[in-house]
């Protein structure tokens, strides 16, 4: 699963944050929260990072996420826990399924 990041939101000196909805594929809902499980912990440890959360439905996986800096965000898409968690949960996410918003606070412009 690759998300691409606009590059105002990696480059911010401000928070950013993003909310990511999708659903997993046929079979896989069970095994992709056990590899969110494992990753909860270290990405919460990683610098910058003030929330990072997922949430389901029956059918629907959301996540939110906030980090102090674009490039704390950007940081943690380099981490090793992170690339194991992608080759792990490979296949496991319906592709067309994936909604992404980035967002910034409305008190920092």
């Amino acid at each position: 699963m690759s998300i691409t990041i606009p590059e105002h939101i990696l480059t911010s000196p401000q928070p950013v944050a993003c909310v990511g909805t999708f659903t997993t594929t046929p079979g896989n809902r069970e095994a992709f929260l056990h590899e969110v499980r494992k990753i909860l912990a270290p990405v919460r440890a990683e610098k910058g990072c003030e929330a990072y959360e997922f949430h389901t439905t029956d059918d629907t996986i959301v996540l939110y996420e906030r980090w102090t800096t674009g490039p704390d965000l950007a940081t943690h898409g380099t981490q090793p826990h992170l690339k194991a968690y992608g080759t792990a949960i490979a296949g496991m996410v319906d592709p067309t399924s994936i909604t992404v918003t980035w967002m910034s606070p409305v008190e920092h412009p």
